[in-house]
This record gives C-alpha cells, structure tokens and sequence, in this order.
C-alpha cells in the first residue's frame, strides 16, 4: 500500500456513520464531516485545489466581522480623513456586520453580496447608501488577495442599482438678492461667515478652518480643513492636492474678516472661541431660508403636544444647500469671463469634470435666452409691419 504524503489528508467513517475528512492545514490538523463518502472526497479534492492554488485556507475560515474590524483599525485609520474613518465604521456597523459578520470569509460569494444589496434595497436603504457599502467591500475583499486568503473579489460581479443624480438646484438672481438681504439684516454670528463664504466659492471646511496667519492684504491661503468628527472638530489637510491655494479677495471681504475677535487661531469660532460646527452652521443656513421664503408645509413634520400639532423640523419651502454656493460662484465667473481652468484654479475643483457641466449648462441656458430675446423681437416686428400693412 502507497505510503500517504505530508498533508495529503485521509478519508474514514465514524461508527455514527458519518465521514470525516482529516488534513493538516498550515500546521493544524482540521477535521470536516459528511454525510457521504463521496461528499467527503469532493471536499478532499478541493482541499488538495486550493492547497495547489496557495490558497490561505485556514485564514478563509476567519469569521467576515473580525477581519473587517482589524482592516479598519489596522489598515484603513491610517489611510483615510477621520470622518472618512467614520463613515466606513458607521456602514459597515448599520450594514455589512449584522448580515455579514458571523460568516467564514471563504464562504462569502458573488451571490451572498447580491443578496446583502436587494435586502438594502429592499429596506428603502438609497443608491448612495448601497454604494458606500459596494465601496467598502470591495476594498476589503480586495485587501485579501495578495495572502491569497480569497481567489478573487466577490464583489466585483454584483448589481447595484443607478444613482440618479440630482440636478444642482441654484438660485436665480430674485432668490439670491432675497437671501443676501435676509443674512444682512440678521443678528446671527454667522453673518460675516456667511458672506465671505459666499464671495470665496470655498468648501464651508476651508472657512471654518481658516487660521489667522493664512489672511493677507487682499488674499488668503487656503492650507487647512476643519472637518466635524465623533466628538466634536478635527483640522484636516484641504480636500486634494490641489485645494492648496491662495484666492483674492475684495477689499470689502478682507474688512469682513479683520472685524473678527483675534482671540483664537482660528478666523470664524463661536462667541467663546469654540469651533464652529458644520451641523450648527447649516441650521443657520436653513433658518435664514425660511426666514425669506417661508416652509415646505407638505415636508415639514409635525407633533402632537397636548392635542396640537406643532412644527418639529420645518424644512425650507427654496431648499438650496450651502455647497451650491460654489457652483453658483463659478456660475458668475464664466459670465465675468472667466476660462475653466481659472474657476477650477480659485476654487481647489479636483477635476474640470463638474465645471465643464456647469460651463455648458450655463452656455446653454445663456444660447437659449438669446434665441427666446431674438424669437420676441421678430414677433414684434412681424406684428408691427402686418398692423402697418392692414392699415395702410
């Protein structure tokens, strides 16, 4: 009889009647049992594949949930913004874990993450949220091939559903004097913050941390981001490489921001020097929106407080985001002339993509209103000259 390898493995009944396939695998000697002879071999055979195909088998048994939570602590903290860190934990916690967690990482396939987006999805969860949770898989299956612990990434053959996106929503020119004017005649701290954000067409987390020595005569630099976190606020280095930037400013916008208290290094803070947070800043933001335009009664929730229905969260009836400031900015630097890739230069823009949707949305618009100004004055003429004929 043929004398068995090291690690070929072997296969006996048990006197219950199962079978058991015994191997050693890195070192260890595992057992795995059948109900079937032949169930018993399949298994041994695709042990002896993987072994030839250096597959880590022992590591593909590691429970999904405990290899996940060493990549985020491990590999993704020191790789990625803190709220960037944030989000990952948030998803895969709210997500990826209570479905995912308990399983053997080699027993995860295409078919497993297909149906973890139809329950998503099923749940009402949005194209964006099952996005992120794409996302973040597919960098953890990825992370795993070099130790061989998977032989390709289950994600990658998956269903999503299309993020449609929404068009940015700006305001015309009425909207914008309506607004400023409501900013102007408030009392709020955030008014000055308000517009010298509205001049730059900076992101909210390049004023927030903008620091006292990064203000010039006519200009400030842009070499900071303060960024809200667990517990309160972090500084950041800007978005990319090239948010790195210094932008003039008006004489008026520079007066805006000299007037501010020097009690911190920081520009913009609170009454006692404390960072201002995003949240806090958009509640303002939202507040100077009813303030000109009134609610959304159809959107805005209410509650019953001793049989009456009182407003909980109203929601602006002109619902604009802060962040649409910065198309609107580029918007008005095209009119003043200006090309891309100075719009892209002022306002840190990564990619001329975005820029070049609103150049041409803005050309368009600007080619339709000439064409609709030029229909009108032949109509006016035709109807001049047909009256003039009649009468003549």
């Amino acid at each position: 009889m043929r004398r068995r390898s090291n690690n070929e493995g072997c296969i006996y009944q048990r006197s219950d009647g199962r079978w058991v396939v015994q191997i050693t695998l890195q070192g260890k000697l595992r057992q795995f049992y059948f109900k079937t002879n032949d169930a018993a071999v399949e298994h041994l055979k695709e042990l002896h594949r993987q072994q030839v195909i250096g597959k880590n088998i022992s590591a593909s048994d590691e429970p999904f949930g405990v290899y996940l939570a060493r990549w985020l602590t491990e590999t993704k903290s020191s790789k990625v913004r803190q709220n960037t860190l944030e989000d990952y934990v948030a998803v895969a916690q709210n997500h990826i874990l209570p479905v995912l967690g308990q399983k053997p990482i080699g027993s995860i396939d295409t078919a497993t993450i297909q149906s973890l987006y139809d329950g998503m999805s099923a749940a009402g969860k949005s194209p964006q949220v099952i996005r992120k949770t794409h996302v973040l898989l597919t960098g953890v299956f990825n992370s795993m091939l070099p130790d061989r612990i998977i032989e390709r990434n289950p994600v990658g053959q998956t269903d999503r559903p299309k993020i449609v996106k929404k068009q940015k929503v700006l305001f015309d020119d009425e909207q914008e004097r309506i607004f400023l004017e409501t900013v102007l005649r408030s009392k709020s701290r955030y008014k000055d913050l308000a517009l010298v954000y509205w001049e730059t067409g900076c992101r909210i987390s390049e004023i927030l941390g903008l620091k006292w020595s990064c203000v010039g005569a006519d200009f400030i630099n842009i070499e900071n981001a303060r960024v809200q976190v667990a517990g309160g606020m972090a500084d950041n280095d800007p978005k990319t490489a090239g948010s790195r930037r210094k932008v003039y400013l008006s004489p008026e916008c520079i007066t805006l921001i000299n007037k501010q208290p020097k009690n911190t290094a920081y520009v913009f803070t609170t009454a006692d020097g404390k960072p201002i947070r995003q949240r806090n800043w958009r509640r303002q933001w939202d507040q100077w929106l009813i303030t000109a335009f009134g609610i959304d009664e159809t959107k805005s929730k209410y509650i019953k407080v001793k049989d009456k229905d009182v407003l909980k969260y109203p929601v602006p009836a002109v619902s604009i985001t802060p962040h649409s400031t910065r198309h609107m900015q580029a918007v008005k630097l095209f009119q003043s002339g200006w090309t891309v890739a100075d719009v892209q230069q002022r306002g840190g823009w990564e990619s001329p993509k975005v820029l070049q949707e609103i150049y041409a949305k803005h050309s368009s618009e600007d080619r339709q209103k000439r064409m609709a100004a030029a229909a009108r004055i032949e109509t006016t003429v035709k109807t001049t000259v047909n009256q003039e004929n009649a009468t003549g």
